[in-house]
């Protein structure tokens, strides 16, 4: 199972926005997630999914 969240905002996400969806799947056996924003992430936010990625698969994507 995928969740998946979207962020439509104009300045990057940063950890605090990241965390809360990360999170969630962790809550969630077999749960994986995919997370799409409008803006660029910061380079904290992509640590934390890097650091995620040793227990669950997390996608960021940039439109």
């Amino acid at each position: 199972m995928y969740l998946v969240e979207m962020k439509w905002w104009d300045k990057p996400l940063g950890t605090a926005e990241v965390s809360q969806h990360v999170m969630r799947v962790f809550t969630r056996n077999y749960a994986r997630a995919i997370f799409i924003s409008n803006s660029d992430f910061t380079p904290a936010a992509i640590n934390t999914c890097r650091e995620a990625l040793h227990h669950k698969v997390v996608v960021l994507c940039k439109l």
